[in-house]
């Protein structure tokens, strides 16, 4: 059974990050990318938030019994196979993944435009899984 209080932290911590991410966002694709500060934040924050949506899902995945995760991705797999998000859902979260993963291990190929992308088109996504995490607090 899922630690209601342990998700409800979880949850917290990423409805900080997403807040950032959202004031990102706000300052519109020129400023940001002028702005090397806000945009390394950015990218920062971006990370954090992912890996806060994998804690999550593996705090979840061993509450529940699940079978183990193999990788990142497979957290988003292994909670689609148990219905606790939907398909489309998982596929975004693998996603997700994969850009935290480039922001991580390839940071120096990370297009600035891109980030800039992930922020005007991704971050309901975060929201969409944050929603999901909640339902089962």
């Amino acid at each position: 059974m899922v630690n209601p209080e342990k998700i409800a932290s979880m949850l917290e911590n990423l409805r900080d990050y997403l807040g950032i991410l959202r004031e990102h966002a706000a300052m519109g694709r020129t400023a940001l990318l002028g702005d090397r500060n806000a945009l390394d934040s950015a990218k920062y924050n971006f990370v954090v938030a992912i890996e806060c949506c994998i804690d999550i899902g593996n705090h979840v995945i061993a509450s529940e019994g699940l079978r183990t995760p193999s990788d990142y991705r497979d957290v988003a797999q292994v909670l689609a196979e148990a219905g606790i998000i939907g398909r489309d859902l998982a596929d975004r979260f693998k996603l997700m993944v994969s850009f935290r993963n480039r922001l991580v291990h390839m940071y120096w190929k990370v297009d600035d435009e891109l980030v800039c992308d992930y922020l005007e088109e991704n971050l309901d996504d975060i929201g969409e899984l944050a929603k999901a995490f909640v339902e089962l607090s």
